[in-house]
């Protein structure tokens, strides 16, 4: 199945989340003139075009494309994303990385032009005003609501990728991904999740927020644990030490530790922008946590419904006849 992630090789999507669109474009009218633009996500070009800008992630080519085909097609279109995206007040009233945003409007306004297409002097007046802007040490990326006129969850993180030795003061496009699936999957079976290495908890964060669930949000970073807690507070997660709070921050560094000392149970386990050696830490904790059930016969499973993989306890005597027939047949085989 087609990837919707900038990051072919993230993951791939699952039936689960195909029926889910499919229930969720099956509710606007067929042959409308909104379900023409509407797109595989079941939202206008406006839409999508708000959740990249507002979440400070790189826009796709397509979908510049077809804002500029909108615009060719409909006159005062750029005026109408002009107001709704570009000046829009949650917009203008976060600090959402400067230099994103003038990219963004130059590329657009240099397409525009080269086609003769009218550019609303907001548009540049917008444009004017960032370029007269500076970034501080620490800018927001926001991730909207279903409808996309609230902010459900905000992001501080820091300008520079690699800061105070580390990169996790930084949000990865792989966490906007993951951010961004989940909300084609329906909380069905988890409660409480883990995010491994979540940085400045966008996805952990926002799939808490989006699905009502508990989240434990954990890295090995004192100064990205800091900021870690700073956004879990600023969204709401963590009111002090009350035990009911929705999330928690903790260290964990987990291709060192002993989960003995692990007492953090959860449906459901996530990480973003795993490199090679913290993969294989998953698969070796994924290999010790079968090693320390009963001694027997198991079964490691995906699921084909969900994102999730099973292990499941077999009779003693499963496999038995397979074996005694290969034993058989290698016997003839050497006779």
């Amino acid at each position: 199945m087609e990837s919707h992630t900038q990051d072919q090789n993230i993951f791939l999507l699952t039936p689960l989340l195909a029926s889910a669109l499919n229930r969720k474009t099956s509710s606007k009218c067929p042959g409308s003139e909104e379900q023409k633009e509407m797109d595989r996500f079941g939202e206008t070009i406006e839409l999508q075009l708000k959740r990249y800008y507002c979440s400070g992630s790189k826009i796709p080519d397509e979908l510049i494309a077809e804002v500029v085909k909108k615009c060719v097609e409909q006159e005062g279109y750029a005026g109408i994303i002009s107001e709704n995206v570009f000046n829009n007040e949650i917009v203008v009233s976060h600090q959402i990385r400067v230099e994103f945003q003038i990219n963004i409007l130059k590329t657009l306004i240099l397409k525009l032009e080269k086609l003769e297409i009218y550019v609303p002097d907001s548009i540049y007046d917008r444009l004017g005003e960032l370029m007269g802007t500076k970034d501080g040490e620490f800018v927001e990326r926001l991730y909207l609501d279903e409808t996309g006129e609230k902010v459900l969850a905000k992001f501080s993180e820091s300008v520079n990728q690699l800061s105070m030795g580390t990169t996790g003061l930084s949000v990865w496009q792989a966490s906007c991904d993951l951010a961004n699936l989940f909300r084609l999957i329906p909380q069905k079976g988890f409660s409480r999740i883990v995010e491994l290495g979540a940085g400045c908890g966008v996805s952990g964060i926002s799939i808490a927020k989006s699905h009502n669930c508990k989240v434990v949000l954990t890295d090995y970073d004192s100064n990205v644990l800091k900021l870690l807690e700073e956004n879990a507070v600023a969204n709401g997660l963590i009111d002090g030490d009350k035990p009911e709070n929705q999330g928690k921050v903790r260290y964990l560094d987990w291709c060192n530790f002993e989960d003995s000392d692990w007492n953090e149970p959860a449906d459901l386990v996530i990480a973003a922008a795993s490199s090679e050696s913290q993969s294989f830490c998953l698969f070796t904790i994924l290999i010790f946590s079968c090693m320390k059930q009963k001694p027997g016969k198991y079964l490691l499973m995906k699921d084909p419904q969900s994102p999730v993989v099973r292990l499941y306890s077999l009779p003693d005597g499963t496999f038995d006849s397979e074996r005694e027939s290969s034993e058989e047949e290698n016997s003839d085989d050497d006779q």
